[in-house]
């Protein structure tokens, strides 16, 4: 059975916290849904929208497959991360790359 998912990326306190990203199911791939969750989250700063097989075995095990379909990222606002623990506190902004890419 396929089913869709959605990545949430969400600025992270420093940037040695990896549990800053989420992964929901969704029952549709609707923009609508996702920007309910971006107004009551304001860490959320791009997310991307994918798919995956899910499969329930014949002694119950769940099999989940490899992420297909995957959405280009989309940007909803700037992404600033704490990169030091100082009182003042460098702050970074990340961006995302430009698509153009350099051929060698």
């Amino acid at each position: 059975m396929l089913k869709h998912y959605v990545k949430l990326f969400r600025n992270k306190d420093y940037i040695w916290n990896k549990n800053a990203d989420v992964i929901i199911e969704i029952p549709k791939r609707d923009k609508a849904i996702i920007m309910e969750l971006v107004r009551n989250d304001k860490k959320i700063w791009a997310y991307y929208f994918f798919d995956r097989n899910v499969v329930i075995a014949e002694d119950g095990e769940l099999l989940i497959g490899r992420e297909k379909n995957v959405s280009n990222m989309i940007k909803v606002r700037e992404c600033f991360t704490r990169v030091n623990d100082s009182p003042a506190g460098v702050i970074a902004s990340i961006g995302i790359p430009g698509r153009k890419r350099r051929r060698f």
